[in-house]
């Protein structure tokens, strides 16, 4: 048995078959509406096993199809379902399978596992590549959150060393794991550690890309680190996107006005996420302070904290100020200071307002230098 990797759509369409070639099975290789295929070649037979794509509620079960000539192809329904792993509630995705001693292993992941949640990835076992598919343990493989990763999207191999492993991730973060040898647990690496992240270095390449140049500088001023990559691409995406321009302009207005004065904030309200959890070192998502400013703040949300109400107040009472008088200090509220070219002060609303320095301000040169030269006729004619 060998795997194949075949080109395929994530999500496969339903499209007119009529102009197919008759040499061909045209695309979509069959109908229907499927995603994450694994292809797989069995005793010379094509198998490819997908996700059937519908709301989480609705995927409780696993289709697969065959084929001897990569033109015709047979289903197979319900190989697996929710009825036979009594732990997987919904969501059931990405299958991953393989074949040892006359055996066929069905990995998977279901219920879209969340910290403190049942789910996972999990295994079952059929006598024959059509299933029926068995749970072989009642229960996830791997339901915790670990280095961050969501235990979704399993690739399973067998490699040199004859030892079976499994990449896997979700949420930014891809794990490695050692499968026992019937594949009912895992066992650890050589130091001890059972769950080692591999999340790829798609930043680094993904910055010299964008930078030319200044590449270099700015991977040191947003640098990564063996667990951090997901972080700091958001931190450099962010600044590049909003944080650059809203400090540029304050530092403009700041030297050049001298009548209009120049109030700086940064909006950081959101629960603190311990460091094993997913969200960790996530920040407020954009655009949330505008709920705050109108008194909206949702208690029920998954960001929210037990100062939102307090915060949203306090916000109200800087903005109506601000809107009446031209400076949002008044009563009840603590002191904004001014941001003036001497003086680079934000206010911060993170649980209460409290002023601060601009948060990755000597990062912000960097780019700023970057800009400055994307502005000559160097920078425009690479940009091109």
């Amino acid at each position: 048995m060998r795997k194949i990797f075949l080109l395929f759509s994530i999500i496969i369409l339903v499209y007119p078959l009529a102009a197919q070639n008759k040499n061909t099975s045209g695309n979509p290789v069959f109908p229907g509406w499927y995603a994450d295929p694994e292809g797989i070649i069995i005793k010379n037979t094509f198998w490819i096993y997908p996700t059937y794509s519908a709301p989480y509620e609705e995927q409780v079960f696993m289709n697969a199809f065959s084929s001897s000539d990569l033109i015709h192809w047979t289903k197979h329904e319900k190989i697996i379902d929710t009825a036979s792993v009594k732990w997987a509630k919904m969501a059931m995705w990405a299958p991953a399978i393989v074949e040892k001693e006359g055996k066929y292993f069905l990995f998977f992941g279901a219920n879209d596992v969340h910290e403190g949640e049942v789910g996972g990835i999990g295994v079952a076992v059929a006598d024959q590549p059509q299933g029926p598919f068995k749970d072989l343990i009642g229960k996830p493989l791997i339901n915790e959150i670990k280095n961050g990763a969501q235990p979704i999207d399993q690739f399973v191999f067998k490699d040199k060393d004859e030892q079976y492993y499994m990449i896997y991730g979700g949420w930014s973060h891809c794990n490695i794991v050692k499968l026992k040898n019937d594949f009912t647990g895992l066992i650890p690496f050589e130091d001890g550690t059972t769950f080692k992240e591999i999340t790829p270095k798609d930043y680094v390449e993904g910055v010299n890309k964008r930078y030319g140049k200044f590449a270099d500088d700015l991977i040191k001023a947003y640098p990564v680190g063996e667990n951090n990559v997901p972080k700091t691409a958001r931190d450099l995406a962010r600044d590049a996107a909003f944080g650059w321009h809203t400090w540029k302009w304050a530092v403009l207005q700041a030297q050049t006005s001298k009548k209009s004065k120049v109030f700086y904030y940064y909006f950081d309200q959101h629960p603190d996420y311990p460091t094993d959890s997913p969200l960790y070192g996530t920040g407020s998502p954009h655009g949330q302070d505008v709920a705050f400013a109108f008194g909206h703040v949702n208690p029920e949300s998954k960001q929210a904290t037990s100062t939102d109400q307090a915060m949203s107040e306090a916000i109200m009472t800087y903005w109506t100020n601000f809107a009446k008088y031209g400076d949002p200090n008044g009563t009840g509220v603590p002191k904004w200071a001014q941001f003036t070219r001497k003086k680079h002060v934000v206010m911060h609303f993170k649980q209460s307002p409290q002023m601060g320095g601009v948060p990755s301000e000597e990062s912000m040169k960097v780019l700023d230098t970057y800009y400055t030269w994307r502005r000559t006729a160097e920078g425009k004619a690479w940009a091109k």
